[in-house]
Parts: structure tokens; sequence; C-alpha cells
């Protein structure tokens, strides 16, 4: 294929990219290897396809090697300039005047926004962090504000990766947290401004699209042409993530094309010159830019739109793959901090897999002949089919580092999903125009019927049991060659024998396969058992190949549930087949609402309750399940419940005491021959003062922090095959009876077990 073959502007923003993605991830050693390979990368590619005659020869090595130290120079000054400011304050008290660019969350429980730091302690200075505040937050984007903050680094308590790498992708470099709500002072009001006016506009527009109809097809038009995606509902975002066509509703390269097209044969219709469009075109193209703010994916397209253009202006030659990288170097001469945005990497890697497959693609379609009349026809949509299928695979082949090491799984119902929504996404576009030049009665109806078809075929190809997990133990293997040998045969010249390009990927499919086969079957004689703590939140997490039980066993808060199920997803869980309660709390009904957005669990398990209090509470849960359409299932504790078909969990009756509504109890889980057993922390205190009697068989006991506060010492309540405690909270570990022959784990924060 050679790629890179005459395309040394390319090789060169390559080589750029490839070194600031190393600085950035890899530690410093790592890095001046990734450095000297892309030196001699540099060389082979002269010495390969360069004639020795060429007159530029040296300058194209100089210009490769500038690239190679450029990247490393560039994170140093961005990285150096940002940390200079922030270390010295990192977990002391400050005094900030912020400027808030983009509010993240927002409600009356806390909120999240990213803004700039523009003076520190009476400093000026210049970086961005993330605001994390414990209650409402009544300011908007734009405006000024001064307050006090404790200043700590970004990833300093248990984030997920991925918003980690949000953050750090809009710039933020450290956090600043608030927890009083008098301490901020509004110095100046954003309203005027450009940000403002931006949204202010977009929100304008999207409410004109929305006001005629207001179902949730009237939504996706209004996502789909000006990126307001937050009005969207959190089911319909899942959907489409679970069907692996998110694209759809991130403003993209797809968008701008259909859209400038238009534009373009409209006015190629008025017989405009080339001159003339490109005049009207351009300035079009940067306004739809500004006003859908700018993101990475519609940034990217613009600017080889503007590239292409530029060359056919100078009378150059018009390269799509010289577009793509320039583009992309200078996103990152501008943001470098934009290597940690998951929409940079895929929208960057996925035109890639489309310019670097297209000459299978027309092979493929040039092998079916063109015909009139019906046949004609049905191999006009048979070329379409295999089009739209060889750029899924081709994006999908190219995005698998990021699908990989971020996002964690991949739909199998994908290539599916593209080939029935994908050639939708014109029709969208036009009727959402349509609707916003024309808000009448009928053409909504129209337009929002179609939104509505789009949205039941995600909803219909939404399917868990379709998704494949990638963290499981055999994927490096497997993905690693599979990756490394495309590229290579990506760089070759391999003449007529370019088809063997795919020969990696169906041998990597072919390996998966059989891989995936035999871990199912392994795993079949395994459980997985993570137990989670965050402060008095804990959970206990049960995994079996890609299925997933959680059993809450504090707050049952939203964002527990959440960081539950991200563990599970951690361990290779792709559906959630359980959620199980162990008690009942005010937020319940709210939790399970928001978690079905996220993760839609089969079923929920309800404790049968024992109080007045407790039946209003299981009344409000069971609203929500009837509203989501959840199969509940209210249980009787100290009933051995069956996971995963020879598995069992058994919870026993709550111990109340007066001074706490919390009840103590166990919760057990038996596989095979093995047993872990979850004890609240009071529970030996409350057996004792109650005159009860527990038996405990597991060779596991977890102590945990939640429920109600310890006053005596705590005894372990295990019999003589208990080998290992793990402590929940400090608290726990300062009232403990140590009892020998037994190892014991203080407070992990996360810790497996496997059960066999």
């Amino acid at each position: 294929m050679a790629i890179f073959k005459n395309r040394p502007l390319a090789a060169a923003c390559a080589l750029f990219l490839l070194v600031v993605f190393a600085a950035y991830f890899l530690p410093s050693a790592i890095t001046l290897a990734v450095s000297i390979f892309a030196a001699v990368l540099a060389a082979v590619f002269l010495l390969l396809f360069l004639r020795r005659t060429h007159p530029y020869r040296f300058l194209l090595l100089f210009l490769l090697m500038l690239a190679i130290a450029g990247g490393a120079l560039r994170v140093f000054i961005n990285v150096s300039l940002s940390n200079s400011v922030v270390e010295e304050h990192i977990g002391t008290r400050v005094s900030a005047d912020i400027s808030l660019l983009e509010i993240s969350q927002s409600n009356s429980y806390g909120a999240q926004v990213l803004v700039e730091v523009d003076v520190l302690n009476g400093d000026v200075c210049d970086f961005i962090a993330l605001l994390r505040c414990e209650h409402a937050f009544p300011f908007f984007v734009g405006d000024r504000v001064r307050g006090e903050f404790v200043m700590q680094s970004l990833d300093f308590e248990p984030y997920d990766q991925r918003s980690v790498y949000y953050y750090k992708s809009e710039g933020a470099v450290a956090q600043l947290i608030s927890a009083e709500e008098q301490a901020f002072v509004l110095l100046e009001s954003g309203t005027q401004s450009a940000r403002a006016r931006w949204w202010d506009l977009r929100a304008i527009l999207s409410h004109r699209m929305t006001r005629v109809e207001t179902g949730e097809g009237a939504k996706l038009l209004a996502a789909m042409l000006l990126g307001s995606k937050q009005e969207l509902s959190d089911a319909t975002v899942r959907d489409f993530r679970l069907c692996g066509v998110s694209h759809l509703l991130a403003l993209s390269g797809l968008h701008l094309v259909i859209l400038i097209g238009l534009l373009d044969r409209l006015l190629y219709m008025l017989y405009a010159s080339r001159r003339v469009r490109i005049a009207i075109v351009l300035p079009c193209s940067l306004f739809y830019l500004m006003l859908t703010g700018c993101n990475y994916s519609l940034l990217r397209a613009v600017l080889m739109l503007c590239f292409v253009y530029l060359a056919f202006l100078l009378r150059g030659e018009k390269d799509a793959l010289t577009a793509l990288c320039f583009s992309a170097t200078l996103i990152l001469l501008v943001t470098p901090y934009a290597v940690f945005s998951t929409s940079f990497q895929m929208t960057v890697l996925a035109t890639l897999g489309i310019l670097s497959f297209g000459r299978i693609q027309a092979l493929l379609c040039r092998l079916l002949p063109r015909k009139r009349g019906f046949a004609g026809v049905l191999l006009f949509l048979l070329r379409a089919a295999i089009s739209s299928l060889v750029i899924s695979l081709s994006t999908t082949l190219c995005m698998l580092p990021v699908l990989w090491l971020t996002i964690g799984s991949f739909s199998l119902l994908t290539p599916l999903a593209n080939l029935l929504l994908v050639p939708l996404a014109p029709i969208l576009l036009v009727g959402a125009l349509l609707l916003l030049l024309l808000p009448i009665p009928l053409v909504a109806s129209v337009t929002c019927f179609i939104a509505q078809l789009v949205l039941s075929l995600a909803s219909f190809l939404a399917t868990p049991g379709a998704m494949l997990s990638f963290h499981y133990d055999f994927v490096p293997y497997v993905l690693i060659p599979v990756i490394a040998l495309t590229l290579l045969l990506l760089m070759l010249d391999l003449k007529k024998l370019y088809p063997l390009v795919l020969l990696p990927s169906a041998l990597g499919i072919l390996a998966f396969a059989v891989a995936l086969t035999v871990s199912h079957a392994v795993g079949e004689e395994r459980l997985q058992v993570a137990y989670r703590s965050a402060g008095k939140s804990e959970g206990l997490i049960l995994v079996q190949n890609s299925a997933a039980v959680i059993c809450d066993l504090s707050t049952t808060s939203f964002t527990q549930l959440r960081e539950d199920w991200r563990e599970a997803q951690a361990l290779g869980a792709t559906r959630l087949e359980v959620l199980m309660l162990t008690h009942y709390h005010a937020k319940s009904a709210l939790a399970l609402s928001a978690i079905c957005d996220v993760a839609y669990p089969a079923q929920v398990w309800l404790p049968t309750p024992e109080t007045e209090k407790e039946k209003e509470l299981l009344a409000e849960v069971l609203a929500v399940a009837i509203e989501k359409e959840l199969v509940c299932t209210v249980y009787e504790r100290e009933r051995a419940l069956t996971v995963f078909q020879s598995g069992t969990l058994t919870l026993s009756k709550g111990i109340y005491s007066s001074r706490s509504t919390e009840p103590a109890f166990t919760l057990s889980v038996r596989f095979g021959n093995r047993e872990l057993c979850y004890h609240t922390a009071a529970l030996s205190e409350y057996l004792r003062n109650s005159k009860g009697v527990h038996a405990c068989t597991a060779q596991e006991l977890i102590l945990g922090a939640h429920g109600p506060v310890v006053h005596e010492e705590i005894e372990i309540l295990g019999g003589e095959s208990l080998s290992r405690v793990l402590l929940g909270s400090e608290e726990v570990l300062e009232k403990l009876t140590v009892r020998d022959g037994i190892k014991y784990l203080p407070y992990p924060g996360r810790h497996i077990y496997v059960l066999e």
C-alpha cells in the first residue's frame, strides 16, 4: 500500500504525532526510545522510497528530524509551563479568579465546571482547571467568578481513566474543590462574551427546531445538526453507543461532508464557478464550526477542507492523507493536550482507515459489473453495502487501539448499524435544515417520523449481548500483532498484492474467536468477585465471562452504582444481569432510574421491607421499575439466591440498634467449594448485645465500612476455615481484636477475589 510513499509532509506530520503521544503517555526513557525509533524509521523511509538523485532528499530528512524534535519540545513546553504554576499550590487553600468555560454537570447535589484560572493568590496566571462543588452552582458559561478553593491534582481521587483523559483533553492540569456555597463572588457577567453568544445562538436555533415537535425525534435532529446533545435522553445516547454509531451524534466530517456537499451542489446548479463556491463554502464551514462548539472531529474536517481548497487555489496536488496528517499536527501545535481526547484520537484514526483502505474498497466494487434495469439497481445497492461494510471495518480496525485502551468494548452489530443508519444521516440532516428554516407542523411531523425510525432502529440494535469486551487477558497477544502487522503492510509497497493488508485482521479475528471460546469455557468454572470501597460507599461486583451482578452494600447512589459498573466492565463484563439492593435508602429510586441509562440491568433484586419506611421506598423503586420496564424480584432474607447457575448469594436479616436506622448484616457469596462473606463493621457488637449467633464458614471475610459506627471491640465471626480478612476502613482496624492464623489486609479501596 505504501501510504506514505511520495508524501514527505504526511510522513513528517505522522512522526510529529507519534512523538507527541509518546511524550505524554510514556516515561521519558521510553519516549527517547520512541524518538530514536522514529528517526530510524525516517531514514528507512528515505532509503526505500526516495531515489538517490532526489533533489530534496536532505531537506526532507531535516524536515522529518525536525518533526521528531518538535513533538517532544512542544510537550515539554506545555507541561513545564503548566506545572510550574500549579505544583507549588497542590494541597493548599487558594484564592482565585476564574472564568467559566464549560459546565459539565450542575444540579442540587453538586457541579463539575471547566474553568480558566486568571488570577491565583493575587498573581496573574493562565491555566485550565476542573472546578468541583458539593452544592448547586448558580453561574453560567462566560461568567468571571472569585472564590476560595482547595487545589488538588487532577486525579487525586479514584476517577475512572476516561474522565481523567476527558478533562486533560480540555487542558485541565488541576482541580479546585469548593464545599462552601457562599465562597463565590460574581466579578463579571459572561452574557456578552463571544463564547456565551455562540451558546445562546445555538440554544435559540435548537429551541426553534424543538418547539413544534417536543419528542425525542426533534431532539435527535437538533443534536445531529447543531451538536446540542445535552437535550437527548441518556437512554438514546446509551443506545447509539451500544450499537457503535455514536459518531452520528458527535458532529464530525460525515456531517460536514453532507452539509457542504449540499451547499456546493446547490451553488453548482446556480452555475457558480469553483472559486466562487470556495469563497462561499469556506466561510460557511467556519461559521458552522464556531456555532457547534469547535469540537476536535469537526475542526479536523474543516482544516482538511481548507487544505484541499488551498491546494486547488495554488494549483497543487490535492492529497487527502497529507491533509489529514497536517490538520492533526496543527491541532496538536495549538492544543497539545488534545492527545488525551478520545474524540481527537478516533476522528484521526477513523479517517486514516477510510483513506488507507480506499483502494481495497474500490477493488471490491469493481468486481461487480454495471448493468441497467432491475439487476443494475440490485448491483448498485450491493456495491453500496460493500462500500459501507469496508468503511465500517477499516475504521474499526484503525480505531482498535482506542477501543481497546479507552472504551474497552466493541459491538458485533456495529457494521450492521452503520449499514442501516449511516445512509439515513443525509436524510436526517436535510430534514433538520428544513425544520430549522420552516418550523411548521407538516415538515416537523415528516422529519420527526424519520428521526423516530432511526431511534427505533438504534434501540433494536443496542443489544448488550452483542458487546465484546477487550479486558480479557489474551487480548494484548491478539491485538498488538494485528495492529503492528497491519501498520507494517500499510507502509510497504505491496504492488498488486495489496489485498494482503487484510490478512492480519482475518487471522486476528480467527484467533480472537478461538481464544474467546476457550476463555469462556474456562470462565464458567470460576467467579471473579470485586470489593470496591470509597469512604462509606461499598459494593460487591460478581463477574463471570461477560455477565455481571452488582450488590449494593451502602448508600445506593448513582455515583456508586456507576463506579461499580465500570469495575465490572474492567473485569470483562458487557451486560448487567442483576442489580441487588441489600437495604433501602432515600436515593434508591433516583439511583436506579439513572443507572438504567448507563447499564440496563436485566433484573433487579429488592429485599423484603421490614419497616413502614422501607415499604414506602420499595413502592418508589417499583414505580421506577415499571417506568423503565425492569424485571423486579422481591426476595426473602436468609434465602439463597442463585447466580451464574452454580453460585449463590445469601443476605442475612438486618439487625438494628436504637442509635442507628442502618442495619448490620452479612452477605455470603458461594461458588464451588469457596465462600466469601461480607460483614458490616458493627455486626459482632450487635450480635453480642442481642445475644445472637452467627455461623460463618467462609475462607475470605470482608469487614465493611458502611453501616452503624462501631463503639466496642470487633471480634472476627468466622470458623476455622477463615484465612484472610479484608478491612474496609481505618476505624475497623483500630477496634479489631486480632486472631492468630489469619492474614489481615487493610482498607485497599478495591480488591479482587477468584472463587473456583
